[in-house]
């Protein structure tokens, strides 16, 4: 991935607080603080984004990569698939439960 040169980066330091401070004292407090909001939401997902690439070795990713990062872990399939057998036994006890109930109540009568 590419990076910005140096000038952009400086560039976007120094413009963007500039640009809240002009908003917020030409449109408001309202406009200002949502401009503060706006440089602190993309300020975030800049950091993500660059922490991604960190532990990616900042190459590009393949479909297999992608998919390998936001898949489920092998413990996490195995736990899951032990709490889907845990619930389909779950029901079958239930509707066990319930004939047993049931032939008991039409004997009863």
């Amino acid at each position: 991935m590419n990076q910005l040169p140096k000038q952009l980066q400086l560039a976007t330091i120094v413009l963007a607080p500039l640009s809240i401070v002009l908003c917020w004292l030409s449109l408001g407090f309202a406009q200002g603080l949502l401009a503060s909001a706006a440089w602190v939401l993309v300020l975030i997902i800049s950091l993500f984004w660059t922490s991604l690439q960190s532990l990616t070795g900042d190459t590009a990713l393949n479909l297999e990569e992608a998919i390998g990062l936001g898949g489920p872990s092998p413990e996490e399939e195995q736990k899951r698939a032990v709490w889907a057998n845990d619930a389909k036994h779950n029901r079958v006890m239930e509707t066990m439960v319930n004939v047993i109930t049931s032939v008991q109540h039409q004997q009863q009568q």
